[in-house]
């Protein structure tokens, strides 16, 4: 079973990119990125194939 990122681990990602490559901090929409992580748990539960839940 593969082990997704969670909401907070992709802030702490975002943030160290942040401050190493400059940009603006935060999240527009936190829900926003809660979705798009969950799509990703979401299809590989219901399919069984982690291709399908990398993919677009």
């Amino acid at each position: 079973m593969p082990i997704f990122l969670s909401v907070e681990a992709a802030l702490f990602i975002l943030e160290q990119q942040i401050s190493r490559y400059g940009g603006l901090h935060g999240v527009r929409d936190p829900s926003l990125l809660a979705s798009a992580i969950g799509q990703a748990q979401q299809t590989y539960f219901y399919t069984g194939e982690i291709y399908q839940a990398a993919a677009p």
